[in-house]
């Protein structure tokens, strides 16, 4: 929902311009795993079990933990996930704020917090197939 605003600007030689802006809310920024685009053929393709499986990563900026979480991830050879940072949405905030970085099954609602290895990662993944 749109929400529309008036601002009035004034200039330096004294005449004011009033402009209407629609001020969208904030989505959440979401990005896709760069994981996936260095993958070797080998590794790029879902198996069968875990193919309709679809993973978050909550995480935030700048975060050394949500980096070593991306590094686990890696090298347990996780499926495809997408990012999103909870920096900007107060709800993510409230929900996710202290456990970042969190991976979550959005089928099965299951969540899986940092600390995480590999081996805890594949039981997780292998659960949701």
């Amino acid at each position: 929902m749109a929400n529309e605003g008036a601002i009035t600007v004034s200039a330096a030689n004294g005449k004011a311009k009033t402009s209407t802006l629609q001020i969208e809310p904030r989505q959440p920024k979401l990005h896709r795993s760069p994981l996936t685009a260095h993958r070797s053929p080998l590794t790029a393709h879902r198996s069968p079990l875990t193919a309709h499986v679809r993973l978050i990563l909550y995480q935030r900026d700048d975060c050394h933990l949500c980096d070593q979480a991306i590094a686990v991830l890696a090298h347990a050879r996780v499926p495809e996930f997408d990012s999103v940072f909870i920096d900007d949405d107060a709800g993510l905030e409230a929900r996710y704020g202290a456990r970042v970085p969190v991976l979550r099954d959005v089928g099965s609602g299951r969540e899986i917090d940092w600390p995480f290895d590999a081996l805890a990662l594949a039981g997780f993944v292998g659960e949701a197939g």
